[in-house]
């Protein structure tokens, strides 16, 4: 008799060890997960991330300026903006026709500027190389040509793994007399046209003289 209470209380201890010890890894289990989820980062996080693009390095940098320009050049010379057109971003394309490019680049083919000696040049940044809120990667500056200065000013958006021309501003002057010509410059929500930029006047105001 004793033998089979001992028995059953050993039954019954040995279960309430098994189920504890259950209990304890389900416990420990749920713990790891909440850790897990405490350390990694949200969806919508994740999806912010993926969106930002990273910053081109220094010499991918280079390379979109002058590939952009000299196309920009070829395209004046010859009064073909096809192959300037096919390099931008689709949105470029959609804006800008190439018979839109032809006109607001006229004065660039009546000139008959040849940019390419900007290959012997570095390119020099007013401020540094920046991706805006919107995605747009945007490069101002300028090559140190002589006589004339070539400034820039130049947007991309990121198309699958590559950076595609969305709007350009070029000027060809002294550097005394820059004044930058606008091009199309593309906007993802609103278009507008075109402006040529010009040169606020400020007129001082005369003091009143006292009169005593």
């Amino acid at each position: 008799m004793m033998n089979g209470v001992c028995r059953n209380i050993d039954t019954m201890c040995y279960r309430a060890g098994v189920i504890l010890c259950i209990a304890l890894c389900a416990l420990l289990t749920n713990i790891t997960l909440v850790n897990a989820d405490q350390k990694r980062p949200s969806l919508a996080k994740q999806k912010k991330i993926a969106k930002t693009p990273r910053l081109p390095d220094q010499y991918k940098l280079n390379l979109l300026i002058r590939t952009s320009l000299l196309a920009f050049s070829q395209a004046n010379q010859t009064g073909n903006y096809s192959v300037l057109r096919d390099l931008s971003h689709p949105q470029f394309q959609l804006q800008n026709s190439n018979a839109r490019l032809a006109e607001v680049f006229t004065n660039f083919r009546q000139r008959k500027l040849d940019l390419s000696p900007i290959i012997f040049y570095t390119p020099k940044l007013l401020r540094p190389a920046a991706i805006q809120k919107d995605g747009l990667l945007r490069m101002t500056g300028y090559f140190e040509t002589k006589p004339e200065r070539v400034s820039f000013d130049l947007g991309f958006w990121l198309q699958g793994k590559q950076w595609r021309l969305a709007a350009i501003i070029v000027d060809v002057k002294p550097p005394q007399n820059q004044l930058l010509q606008v091009a199309p410059v593309t906007n993802k929500k609103k278009v507008k046209r075109p402006q040529k930029l010009q040169k606020k006047v400020v007129i001082p105001q005369k003091k009143p003289r006292n009169r005593n």
